[in-house]
């Protein structure tokens, strides 16, 4: 379990030094934290509760570290690993269902973040902002995506790990 927090804490790195290189109007929108929160998911086995606290407590540094926020990510990490585990229990664990599954919870993370921008007022509602706020989050999110599944999946077979189902 420790690892997996290990890969949480990395990812979360990783974010902010990717964001802080990469210009934030560009093709390359990392959100390599939620994308390690999803990849995790299925090795939670019977620790539900674990996975829930570990989503909260990351969503709630998310707030305070990059956004200036409190409880907003906290609350909508949670939703994400929730909906994320309802979707893991109908697809078998492979690469091309996993980078479905990443598409989906990148997808719905980017709408819901959206509509609460504009149900707030902080921005107007504009479909074409929000397809290019997916379209910039899915191309490098689905590479480290994949890049983690090889890593998990190697884990996986060393210490011969059984997936949650």
């Amino acid at each position: 379990m420790m690892f997996f927090i290990f890969l949480l804490v990395i990812s979360f790195i990783m974010e902010g030094l990717f964001s802080t290189i990469v210009p934030m109007d560009s093709l390359f929108c990392p959100l390599f934290t939620i994308v390690c929160l999803i990849s995790i998911y299925p090795y939670f086995k019977k620790y539900d509760q674990n996975y829930w606290k570990t989503c909260i407590v990351v969503g709630f540094c998310y707030d305070i570290i990059y956004t200036n926020t409190v409880l907003v990510y906290a609350g909508l990490f949670l939703a994400i690993g929730y909906f994320a585990s309802i979707l893991y229990r109908f697809f078998p664990h492979r690469v091309w269902n996993h980078m479905f599954l990443i598409f989906l919870s990148l997808t719905g993370y980017r709408v819901i973040g959206f509509l609460l921008l504009v149900i707030t007022g902080v921005i107007s509602f504009s479909a074409t902002r929000l397809i290019d706020s997916i379209v910039s989050s899915l191309i490098v999110n689905l590479i480290y995506c994949i890049f983690l599944y090889g890593i998990l999946e190697i884990l996986r077979k060393q210490k011969k790990i059984t997936l949650q189902r």
